[in-house]
């Protein structure tokens, strides 16, 4: 983009202080950001989107609160400008905390939903802790960042890095503070056009590194939101240096993160959780519930081996039934198609029941079965109406448990 080149540095040729630097290949948000943070020498970093507007005196309730204590990462509260017609909308983060469910995608909460949360925010402007933050506006001390590891340098492109960023924080011996004093207002973008099909599982990769990093056991449920078996090296890259930055910093457990920042935290727990193949009933134990090169529906086909990642499924904290980050979608009450996972429940929402053994679509209320011949060796999967004593309609699944999960 021209106006990023001569036009820019010709605009910031009046301030000594900038300095524009540039990567030679496309980095991303990610690499970008590490790129900028170990090119200084300050002592305190503050991060900003590029879509964002600053208001009056934003910068210095930031800067005090990590002067005061460098385990700290200030974040503004963020007004909203619409991305319509840009006029800003003050106040509406004034009373949300930053929070994510079990894919580790950010959100917000109201603290009015939490009686401790409501209860220790007694002045409007007293800065008050968040567990996650959502990232892109942020001060952090260069050395905190630094004992960090900065971000996952093997993170894709876009997303997790907030999350990443703020479970370390809590667990090494830092906080997050949002503070009501600093207020900078941003767009907020209805989805990402950059990030094209190339990309299009990069939060499936980012957020299994985070789990296997800083999750302890807590990652099992991060791999079955995401409806894969276990961390791979082949798939996700090796996390030997992250797990050494870990161990250098003497950080504690994501449990202690879980009672100390975010006991919010939702249960994992729904009825009929399983992982791993699944089996027809009418079929037998040689063909499994398949993600097919052949439909754009779920197959039952010979089951090939246990680490197809076409054939692992989970029913997880969703309700989904996800095969590495790709649903089976009720389109309507009779029509199946396998797309991305959305997280919204609706059409990829299931209920398995232990007893009967069906799979009965949340939104449509009926139950999954068996279709007419694809093939020889593939059956069609569909919708029908739900008969407790079919056949074609009872589905094998091993079942699991989190025996680990405590409510904080």
């Amino acid at each position: 983009l021209a106006h990023l080149k001569a036009q820019l540095e010709e605009y910031l040729r009046p301030y000594p202080k900038v300095r524009i630097l540039r990567a030679t290949t496309r980095l991303g948000l990610i690499q970008a950001r590490i790129h900028g943070a170990k090119n200084t020498s300050a002592p305190l970093l503050t991060f900003l989107d590029a879509h964002v507007e600053c208001t009056i005196g934003w910068l210095e309730p930031l800067l005090e609160q990590v002067a005061r204590n460098d385990t700290t990462i200030a974040v503004p509260l963020i007004d909203r400008i619409d991305d319509h017609d840009l006029h800003v909308i003050m106040n509406v983060s004034s009373h949300i905390f930053g929070g994510f469910e079990w894919d580790l995608n950010f959100g917000w909460w109201y603290r009015g939903m939490f009686p401790r949360r409501e209860a220790i925010h007694k002045l409007p402007s007293v800065p008050f802790e968040s567990p996650v933050m959502a990232g892109g506006l942020f001060t952090i001390s260069r050395s905190f960042f630094a004992r960090l590891g900065w971000y996952d340098e093997q993170f894709r492109v876009y997303g997790m890095e907030n999350s990443e960023l703020s479970i370390k924080s809590w667990m090494c011996g830092g906080r997050i503070l949002a503070v009501p004093c600093s207020h900078v207002a941003h767009i907020r973008k209805s989805s990402h056009p950059y990030i094209g099909q190339k990309y299009v599982n990069v939060t499936l990769v980012n957020s299994v590194r985070v789990a296997e990093v800083w999750m302890d056991e807590y990652k099992r449920i991060v791999f079955d939101v995401n409806g894969v078996p276990g961390y791979s090296e082949q798939l996700f890259g090796s996390v030997r240096d992250q797990k050494a930055i870990r161990e250098r910093a003497g950080c504690k457990s994501f449990q202690y993160y879980l009672q100390r920042a975010y006991p919010e935290m939702p249960s994992p727990i729904v009825p009929g959780q399983f992982r791993g193949e699944v089996h027809n009933a009418a079929l037998g134990n040689g063909t499994c519930l398949t993600v097919s090169k052949w439909s754009k529906g779920p197959t039952m086909e010979p089951c090939l081996s246990q680490d197809s990642q076409a054939q692992f499924w989970t029913h997880n904290f969703y309700k989904e039934l996800n095969s590495y980050k790709r649903c089976i979608h009720a389109v309507s009450s009779e029509h199946l198609l396998i797309v991305m996972c959305h997280r919204m429940r609706g059409a990829q929402a299931w209920s398995y029941n232990v007893r009967s053994l069906q799979l009965k679509s949340v939104a449509h209320q009926t139950c999954l079965s068996i279709g007419a011949p694809l093939s020889n060796i593939t059956r069609t999967v569909i919708l029908e109406p739900c008969q407790e004593r079919k056949l074609a309609q009872q589905w094998y699944a091993p079942l699991f448990q989190y025996d680990f999960w405590k409510q904080p």
